[in-house]
């Protein structure tokens, strides 16, 4: 979604939107914005903003519902709200990527202080996030609040995004590092425990990711008491809602090279906190998630070299 949004609609609008285009038999804009502007205003920002959002596409002067749009309730106004949600953190905007690159990981939640400035200027985006319920405003500290679940959601739909810049890449790197490590502390003292039987293995589990960022995984640990042949866990800190996660290319070959040796561990942040109670353990990730069929994969960009 590389299109600019210049202004943000209003839950109601855009729910009139999509309401216009469900009822429209011609699906021509020019209906559709009559039927819509009944109720509604600032028909063309909303239809910007929705082909932005990827709820509807236009061409040639026709619009048409994407299929998870179709499926919406729109008499349901918190299944429109839900919706609405989990598109603005899987979307990679430059402007939404901005304003959430401001915010910096506290316990349970990220924060953004912003100036009077940022404030006016960032009035439009603040107002829909806090519409959506994915923004809450503490007057006491004036500081916008987001959840740790849902920044999670939008870290890992944005990694490797190039709507950001340097800085805001750097900014969202540290919250994702900060949480990422809460994951993987939690999930050394998981394993510890869980080798606690052979305490002569349990004190050579090695959080190898604190030394080295490129070995492909984080933790190095062992199949179970009775089997000293080393695992190689990879972590990823994930929303409880979809557990969605990124895997570089680098984890993807140490998952193909090591097979069974080689798992990952997705610890859903819940409540702002790592919640090793539900986590999910995949083995051979290279087979089970590449080329399983529970998990939907995207690639997000390709490696080009000269060819010799």
């Amino acid at each position: 979604m590389s299109k600019a949004i210049t202004s943000w609609p209003t839950l109601h609008e855009i729910t009139l939107l999509i309401v216009a285009v469900q009822r429209s038999e011609s699906k021509l804009s020019r209906y559709i914005q009559e039927d819509y502007e009944r109720n509604g205003r600032n028909y063309l920002d909303t239809l910007d903003f929705a082909g932005v959002l990827g709820l509807v596409h236009v061409q040639d002067g026709v619009v048409n519902l994407a299929p998870l749009a179709i499926k919406i309730n729109t008499g349901n106004l918190q299944e429109v709200r839900d919706k609405l949600r989990q598109l603005t953190l899987n979307a990679t905007t430059s402007e939404i990527g901005k304003f959430l690159g401001h915010f910096e990981p506290k316990k349970r939640f990220v924060a953004y202080s912003p100036t009077l400035t940022a404030r006016l200027s960032e009035k439009g985006i603040r107002n829909f996030l806090i519409e959506l319920r994915l923004l809450s405003f503490d007057s006491s500290t004036w500081e916008y609040r987001i959840s740790l679940d849902d920044y999670i959601a939008f870290l890992n739909s944005n990694e490797g995004s190039s709507s950001l810049s340097p800085r805001q890449l750097e900014r969202i790197k540290k919250a994702q590092a900060k949480i990422g490590l809460e994951a993987e502390l939690c999930v050394m003292a998981y394993e510890k425990q869980r080798m606690a039987g052979a305490p002569e293995l349990a004190e050579t589990i090695r959080h190898v990711a604190l030394k080295d960022t490129t070995a492909g995984y984080d933790i190095s640990s062992y199949h179970d008491e009775l089997t000293p042949k080393k695992i190689f866990i990879e972590v990823k800190a994930v929303s409880a809602t979809d557990f969605q996660f990124y895997l570089s290319s680098n984890e993807l070959r140490q998952a193909s090279i090591l097979g069974e040796d080689y798992c990952l561990y997705l610890v859903p942040i819940s409540n702002g906190l790592p919640d090793i109670t539900t986590m999910r353990i995949i083995w051979n990730p290279s087979k089970n998630v590449m080329e399983g069929t529970e998990w939907k994969v995207e690639p997000d960009g390709y490696e080009i070299k000269l060819a010799n």
